[in-house]
């Protein structure tokens, strides 16, 4: 079996701290949807119903602590064992600094989620990354 995985991804089906909104129009209105993975390339998620049918949609990704992102994502698949859930795959910016902000914002997330996964298997509450240059 082909692993067709190109980034690592991250479960996060029980992360309550991540909110998700697909949008058809950047500024427009949108539906929250639950996060059921993450990464640097793209994110599955679960909705009720379909999906709006567009070929880009926007999707906000709002990190906590003031940190929003709101990126175009392109449908890439559904998954048929659970057929509420839905794969996108993150479009890259047209500014270079957008896509290192995009990067940063996810990378930065994904690694608090993996050391808070961690210390909770070890019983344990590891220190929350910060940002601040001190």
């Amino acid at each position: 079996m082909d692993n067709r995985r190109q980034y690592y991804r991250l479960d996060l089906a029980h992360a309550a701290t991540l909110q998700v909104t697909l949008h058809l129009a950047k500024d427009g209105p949108g539906v929250h949807v639950a996060i059921v993975n993450l990464s640097i390339g793209g994110m599955c998620v679960r909705l009720e119903g379909q999906p709006p049918n567009a070929s880009r949609l926007y999707a906000t990704l709002d990190f906590g602590r003031d940190e929003v992102l709101t990126v175009a994502v392109e449908r890439v698949y559904s998954r048929e064992d659970e057929p509420h859930c839905y794969g996108f795959r993150f479009l890259q910016p047209v500014l270079r600094h957008q896509q290192e902000r995009q990067e940063h914002l996810i990378w930065k997330y994904l690694l608090e989620q993996q050391r808070q996964q961690r210390g909770s298997l070890r019983g344990g509450t590891p220190p929350v990354l910060s940002d601040s240059g001190g």
